[in-house]
């Protein structure tokens, strides 16, 4: 195979640097926005763990598959656009939403982009709320650089789309 033949069946290949988050903002956040989406320098998708159930029959061990559970959490550190406050009081508002409100769980979706930013692959977190509020840092020497922030989220289940 020669090399523009693989580069003409990778198609320019999954790219592990190039995604964002698509946020469904819950009701109860306000504002006009419903989505919020943003372009991250990194993140992590959740994954799986399946336990081991031991099971002991005559003097013989024997392993079934037990329940599959999901990582809580996953962190994301996300590029802050132009509308900075926007973005920082939309996070706040639903850090803030009390956990008695029936929507202050929402979904996001992890979009893995090609070279031209379409979506090549796509997974689903439910039940996502923000469990850390990010500091603001302010760096005078940070000239070449868009800013950022780190927050972490807490889910209850994550599928592929």
């Amino acid at each position: 195979m020669s090399l523009q033949e693989l580069d003409n069946e990778l198609q320019g290949g999954s790219r592990q640097n190039r995604f964002r988050l698509t946020i469904s903002l819950p009701t109860s956040v306000g504002g006009n926005a419903t989505k919020l989406q943003i372009l991250c320098n990194s993140t992590t998708v959740p994954g799986y763990t399946r336990g081991a159930i031991t099971i002991n029959r005559l003097g013989k061990t024997g392993r079934i598959a037990g329940d599959a559970v999901s990582t809580e959490t996953f962190p994301a550190t996300m590029q802050v656009p132009k509308d900075a406050q926007v973005v920082y009081t939309t996070f706040s508002n639903w850090f803030k939403l009390p956990d008695t409100t029936n929507d202050y769980k929402s979904e996001v979706l992890f979009e893995q982009l090609d070279i031209q930013n379409n979506v090549t692959y796509t997974w689903k977190a439910i039940g996502v709320w923000v469990s850390t509020l990010p500091d603001i840092s302010f760096d005078q020497t940070a000239q070449d650089t868009i800013q950022t922030f780190d927050t972490t989220f807490t889910i209850d289940d994550i599928q592929p789309v």
